[in-house]
């Protein structure tokens, strides 16, 4: 059984040294694994950050496509078919990433402004959820001038409290950029919290979706 970290493009870079790393190539790509006794259980923070730190490694001079931690196969020949069967679609991926980090952003209002819990009654918990769900889609069109500088945009789902979650695709050269932006978004809108982290591996850019 292997676990795998990564698909990248096919190169003679040496491997990150922790692991136990191999790779199998098909045609300019390859999958990073590593070998494992058993399906990966339920991730720790340590195990969850050292397949982290293994996929930051590999970004380093290589366009990286990252795997969720615990993506597992019976074999590396069966890690050499999903290759073949989808040699396609993995190139674009790999072009559409390559020099490019993803920053995640998270927009929440002022604690006081959150809907009630405990509102006095049931129609007007909904009326509160429906006017912060329009100030949720108002707070994102204000985010238009990140969008001009990232390559791609996905809307993530929202957990409570937020107003609205985004991750934004980057070039590296362009993060100065970018984080000059957000900061003019701050400035100008100082009734909204704007938390950014990152760069990150593009883990919500690798699939085909738009």
């Amino acid at each position: 059984m292997i676990e795998v970290y990564a698909i990248t493009d096919r190169d003679d870079m040496e491997l990150p040294g922790e692991g136990g790393l191999e790779r199998v190539a098909h045609g300019a790509i390859a999958g990073v694994y590593a070998q494992v006794a058993q399906r990966p259980q339920r991730a720790s923070a340590e195990a969850l950050w050292q397949h982290e730190r293994v996929v930051e490694r590999l970004m380093d001079g290589r366009a990286v496509l990252p795997l969720r931690y615990g993506t597992v196969l019976a074999s590396e020949r069966e890690l050499e078919q999903v290759l073949a069967d989808r040699a396609a679609e993995f190139t674009g991926l790999l072009d559409a990433v390559r020099g490019r980090v993803e920053l995640a952003l998270r927009v929440l209002d002022e604690p006081e402004a959150a809907p009630a819990r405990e509102a006095s009654s049931g129609r007007a918990y909904m009326d509160a959820l429906a006017r912060r769900r329009q100030r949720g889609d108002e707070t994102a069109a204000l985010l238009a001038p990140l969008e001009e500088i990232a390559d791609a945009t996905r809307k993530r789902e929202s957990a409570a409290g937020d107003l609205t979650r985004w991750a934004f695709l980057v070039e590296r050269r362009r993060l100065d950029e970018f984080n000059a932006r957000l900061a003019e978004l701050r400035s100008s809108h100082p009734e909204l919290r704007m938390t950014c982290t990152g760069p990150w591996p593009p883990y919500t850019f690798v699939t085909g979706e738009r």
